[in-house]
C-alpha cells in the first residue's frame, strides 16, 4: 500500500511540475507579446509620419579593413570606423524617413527658404513637401524634437550613433549588406548632385528609407573614438569631455562620395546647418 501511495504522489508531482512549467512558459510568451514594440503613425498639424519599431538586439558596430576573414570586413573602412566592437541595444523607434520639409514646417513654422537665406545660399538642392529638410543646425534639430514631443506627448530625440547604425543594418533582420538594404549603390540615388524626395528608393530590411544617401543625418552623440569594449545603450555627451564642435553625423548624402553611403561610415561636423545635412528622429519606449 505504501509503495502504491508513493507512486501516486510521484506521478502527481510530475504532473504538477509540468503544469507549473507550462504556466511559466505561457506567462513569458504573454509578457513578450504585450511588451513588444509596434510600428505606428503619428500626425502633427495635419502632417503624418511613421515610426518604425526596432526590437532590441546585439550587433557588431563599425568596420575594419585588416582581416578579410574577420567581422565586418570592408576594404574601404576608415580608421574612425574601427575597432569593431559588440553593442547591445534595448528596443526603440526610429522614423521611416528623414524629417521632411512639410513636417519641419508643421512643427517649427519655418521653411527651407528661411533657413537657406540665413546661410546666404541660393543653390536649390531639392525643395518640396516630400524632400528632406536640410540647412538645419544640430541645436535646431534637437529643438525640433523638443517641440514635437510637446505636441504629441511622446518623447522624441535624435538617434544615438549606435541606434542609427543598428537600424541602418536592418536590426535583427540584417542581411549583412554594405549599404542600407542593398549592395548596389546605384539603386540608392538618382545622381550625386542633389537630394531626392524621401522614399524614392527601396527600403532596408526594417522598412526604413534613405539611411544610405539623400542627406547626411545628425546623431544625438558627440564624435568619439571607438574602443574594443562591449557596450550597452551607449551615449556620448559633453559631460564626458568630448569636443562641442564634433557632433556625430551618419549616412552619406547625394553631394558626397560613394564611400560615405556605407553603413559603417561616420564623420563629424561643428553643429551648424549645411546643404547636405538633415536628420531623422528616434524615440525610446
Amino acid at each position: 500500500m505504501k509503495e502504491k501511495i508513493k507512486t501516486i504522489l510521484k506521478n502527481t508531482n510530475k504532473k504538477t511540475l509540468g503544469l507549473i512549467a507550462g504556466i511559466v512558459v505561457i506567462i513569458f510568451i504573454a509578457f513578450i507579446y504585450f511588451n513588444r514594440l509596434e510600428t505606428y503613425e503619428e500626425t502633427v498639424n495635419g502632417i503624418s509620419f511613421k515610426m518604425i519599431a526596432v526590437d532590441g538586439g546585439t550587433f557588431y558596430m563599425g568596420a575594419q579593413s585588416e582581416n578579410s576573414e574577420g567581422i565586418n570586413y570592408d576594404p574601404e573602412a576608415k580608421e574612425e570606423e574601427s575597432p569593431v566592437h559588440k553593442v547591445t541595444l534595448s528596443g526603440y523607434y526610429i522614423s521611416e524617413t528623414e524629417v521632411t520639409q512639410e513636417l519641419w514646417e508643421a512643427v517649427m513654422g519655418t521653411n527651407i527658404e528661411e533657413l537657406q537665406k540665413r546661410y546666404n545660399r541660393k543653390e536649390d538642392y531639392g525643395k518640396g513637401p516630400k524632400y528632406p529638410m536640410y540647412f538645419v543646425s544640430w541645436p535646431e534639430a534637437r529643438e525640433f524634437c523638443k517641440k514635437l514631443s510637446e505636441l504629441t506627448g511622446k518623447e522624441y530625440c535624435l538617434p544615438t550613433e549606435a541606434q542609427w547604425e543598428f537600424a541602418a543594418r536592418g536590426g535583427n533582420k540584417s542581411e549583412g549588406y554594405l549599404y542600407s538594404g542593398t549592395n548596389d549603390i546605384y539603386s540608392l540615388t538618382q545622381g550625386f548632385s542633389y537630394c531626392d524626395t524621401v522614399k524614392s528608393t527601396l527600403p532596408n530590411e526594417l522598412g526604413i528609407y534613405d539611411m544610405s544617401g539623400n542627406v547626411k543625418e545628425w546623431c544625438n552623440d558627440f564624435f568619439i573614438k571607438y574602443t574594443f569594449d562591449s557596450e550597452k545603450n551607449p551615449t556620448y555627451s559633453l559631460n564626458e569631455g568630448y569636443r562641442s564642435d564634433s557632433v556625430a553625423v551618419r549616412g552619406g548624402s547625394s553631394l558626397s562620395y560613394a564611400l560615405t553611403y556605407r553603413i559603417s561610415y561616420r564623420s563629424f561636423f561643428p553643429g551648424w546647418g549645411h546643404e547636405n545635412l538633415g536628420f531623422r528622429i528616434a524615440r525610446c519606449p
